[in-house]
């Protein structure tokens, strides 16, 4: 039996150049355009652009279909989806600085980046929402990027209300995640591309071993053409 596979690509804003931004806006349909001009700062508008056109290169590398003939829906809590490709399981993050995407057939699936600035990490912030809060700096960041995926894995996303979760080591840089009702866990890696930034995957649910992480950092639009052709 195939090993499962988790396709994970991350991408910066500072890296692409003004050709590059011409051409993945081309990948995005009208709806997406439109909300692209909406933003009224250029990083966050550069920064959705980028997050898009990379999930669909990402998916068109595991279905087959172009990167712009996709449509990319979400549900009623907001999580990400492909019209016509129920098996496939996606989730995508942006901060202004980076992006990331991930894309699975194993099951459902969370990816977060945050942006690390050390004048927003106060454990207290953490603490309506994970058992036990880091107090360094990154390692804040890193929990609040597992929290984060750990609820997009789940389908709802993070809000008040939500169980308080868990965190612990795992086996092979494993973290196992878990609701402290006990009604849900998952199991989480920390990527480090980025001195700046904290980023986190998550598989929710019963996890079968072994599973394959595949990674991909784009620097250009070329890099990310090239995962369109991964098939």
């Amino acid at each position: 039996m195939p090993v499962p596979e988790v396709h994970v690509a991350y991408a910066r804003t500072a890296d692409l150049c003004p050709d590059d931004w011409l051409e993945l806006a081309g990948w995005l349909d009208p709806g997406e355009l439109a909300r692209a001009h909406g933003f009224r700062v250029e990083a966050d508008r550069l920064s959705y652009v980028l997050a898009h056109a990379l999930l669909r290169s990402l998916i068109a590398g595991v279905s087959g279909r172009p990167p712009s003939s996709l449509r990319l829906t979400h549900d009623a809590q907001g999580k990400p989806g492909v019209a016509g490709e129920p098996r496939l399981n996606v989730s995508n993050s942006r901060s202004r600085q980076a992006t990331a995407c991930a894309l699975t057939l194993a099951g459902p699936v969370g990816i977060d980046v945050e942006a690390i600035d050390m004048r927003r990490a106060d454990p207290e912030l953490l603490a309506p929402f994970v058992v036990s809060a880091p107090g360094e700096a990154r390692g804040f960041f890193e929990s609040w990027a597992l929290l984060e995926a750990f609820w997009k894995a789940w389908g709802t996303g993070l809000a008040e209300g939500n169980a308080r979760v868990a965190i612990s080591p795992g086996p092979q840089g494993r973290f196992d995640i878990r609701t402290e009702d006990g009604r849900r866990s998952a199991g989480g890696w920390i990527l480090r591309p980025f001195d700046d930034c904290a980023m986190a995957l998550v598989m929710g649910g019963a996890l079968r071993d072994p599973l394959q992480l595949r990674q991909a950092r784009c620097k250009s639009a070329m890099d990310i053409k090239q995962l369109s052709r991964a098939s």
